[in-house]
């Protein structure tokens, strides 16, 4: 069965993949710091993972003096009728997704900040689009 990933974006025929599927995903493995999260709901989606990139990211920031980054990630973005992919897909060139992101340390609480996370979507100001690169400017806890 062939599976698209964040690392392979190609098509994807596992029905169990919150990123090409619209399903929820609880998936984290503290042995190896690896996290998917996947929560739908309505025109929205709740997704936090990994940064596959932390390690770069937290050895330039010790370099040049800047805060490190979280390692861990969650944001909302708007993905309307389709799964994220889908929605990635349709986007128009400027467009983006993400409506909210915050950064986190701790992998134990991190299934527990997700599901605060979703609880609070219709609480959140998601009316604006957040470029989710400032997520590496200051970690959020």
């Amino acid at each position: 069965m062939a599976r698209a990933s964040r690392y392979n974006p190609g098509d994807c025929d596992d029905e169990g993949c919150g990123t090409h599927h619209r399903v929820d995903v609880r998936y984290v493995d503290p042995e190896s710091d690896t996290v998917c999260l996947v929560s739908y709901r309505g025109a929205y989606c709740v997704y936090t993972e990994d940064d596959p990139w932390w390690d770069e990211r937290a050895r330039s920031a010790m370099v040049t003096g800047a805060a490190i980054p979280p390692p861990f990630n969650t944001m909302v973005m708007h993905v309307g009728d389709r799964a994220i992919q889908g929605a990635l897909d349709a986007l128009t060139e400027g467009g983006a997704l993400t409506r909210w992101i915050a950064g986190h340390d701790d992998i134990d609480i991190i299934e527990e900040h997700h599901d605060m996370v979703v609880s609070m979507l219709p609480f959140l100001d998601l009316s604006t689009v957040v470029d989710p690169s400032n997520i590496y400017d200051e970690p959020v806890d």
